[in-house]
């Protein structure tokens, strides 16, 4: 009940090359002032943005956690404990579909979760594949994750994607 009112607070995220950060917030193991975070791992490709999410596990406690994603223009999605440690892929293809928690194509266990998690949205992969559950924090995040991981599907599909996708 904590981690849904904690992100609500977030104030719209300021975006260097659209770094969508910052997070944990104060008091959640914020870098102290003056901290300058490690540069980016080296990955397939540039990045077209990054940043705190929370995600939900895949376990039954469906426990949601902050993790580091990473979004390279290549398409490749990536995610980790922290910065330096986003070696985890989400696997993105022509059959993803990314929308926000609440819109009417959305699962039903989304469209349910949408009520805690205001500025989730969800990467459905298809029947019989994992969807993941993701929270920006705030509704300019929330948009720009979307509207990037849709850019990237359609790459991906040799087109292009002016919309959000189901957004």
């Amino acid at each position: 009940q904590m981690m849904p009112q904690m992100m609500q607070q977030m104030p719209p995220q300021q975006m260097v090359y659209q770094q969508a950060a910052p997070w944990p917030a104060p008091g959640y193991g914020a870098p102290q002032q003056g901290y300058a975070p490690p540069p980016p791992a080296a990955g397939p490709g540039t990045v077209v943005v990054d940043g705190w999410l929370s995600k939900r596990a895949e376990d039954l406690g469906k426990t949601w956690m902050n993790r580091w994603f990473v979004l390279y223009s290549s398409g490749v999605l990536m995610y980790g404990k922290d910065r330096s440690q986003a070696d985890k892929r989400i696997h993105l293809d022509s059959a993803t579909k990314v929308r926000a928690m609440s819109h009417v194509t959305s699962t039903d266990e989304s469209r349910r979760a949408a009520f805690k998690h205001p500025y989730g949205f969800e990467i459905f992969q298809g029947p019989h594949r994992r969807t993941w559950y993701l929270d920006a924090g705030s509704p300019e995040k929330r948009d720009l994750w979307i509207r990037s991981l849709n850019s990237a599907i359609a790459q991906l599909q040799g087109g292009s994607c002016g919309g959000y996708g189901g957004y």
